[in-house]
């Protein structure tokens, strides 16, 4: 591709910008998560797949046979192993079970559905608290997404931060309901909801504020990719 100068024709420069872009943001964020990497890596999959059917075809070959032999090895590979095996990945998601959506849409429902809108606050990372919010057209307290962030270590700047922004985001406009999932970032669901215990100024103010309304499990395990795991649970806590 860059020996073919590919990069001076609009295509060319399009899949160069954009993996580039794609790299600039995965070192930004710093990390390592296989959706971070995404941008980048499609763009230069593209890239080689481009530079691979031209070697195929015969253009500009420095290796004779050679290089056919390998581009033709390369895209059997790309086709018929990685992308087969992704999609066969990709199918064993089991896209029916929605029994955290069900249950959690139904406690909402209870606790003033509509009316709840712009007073409910969801403590998770990506496991169907916002997807249940969205599907009942519910707007949350403030718009903080993830609390995966505001665990960590205490002694991490950006750790501090986040905290110090939820926080006053939380006391300027107490929320009405929480909602907290079992899921314990990096891990698996912790029902003892642990993850509480490491930001003591959360877990007083759910305490002193708040009471526990519902403890909920989902009946059956959830599968991701390669094997069921345990299912993610919520607690839902109520102002007092």
């Amino acid at each position: 591709g860059l020996t073919r100068r590919r990069w001076k024709s609009w295509e060319g420069a399009a899949l160069l910008i954009g993996f580039l872009v794609g790299a600039i943001s995965f070192c930004v964020q710093r990390r390592a998560y296989p959706y971070h990497r995404y941008p980048s890596e499609a763009f230069l999959l593209l890239w080689i797949a481009l530079d691979l059917v031209e070697a195929l075809r015969g253009h500009s070959l420095r290796w004779g046979k050679f290089t056919q032999i390998t581009a033709a090895l390369a895209l059997f590979y790309g086709v018929f192993v990685i992308t087969i095996g992704s999609t066969a990945l990709a199918l064993r998601y089991d896209w029916r079970n929605q029994d955290f959506q069900s249950m959690l849409r139904a406690d909402l429902t209870q606790l003033g559905g509509a009316s709840l809108s712009g007073q409910v606050q969801c403590l998770d990372m990506a496991n169907g608290c916002i997807n249940a919010l969205l599907h009942m057209k519910l707007v949350q307290d403030t718009g903080f997404l993830y609390d995966c962030y505001l665990y960590g270590p205490p002694n991490d700047p950006e750790e501090q931060r986040y905290r110090r922004q939820f926080w006053n985001a939380i006391t300027a406009r107490p929320p009405k309901v929480f909602i907290v999932t079992s899921y314990e970032c990096r891990t698996q669901s912790d029902y003892q909801y642990s993850k509480l215990q490491r930001w003591q100024p959360l877990r007083d103010l759910l305490q002193s504020q708040y009471r526990l309304y519902a403890d909920r499990i989902p009946p059956r395990p959830v599968r991701w990719s390669r094997s069921a795991v345990a299912p993610v649970g919520y607690r839902i806590y109520l102002r007092k």
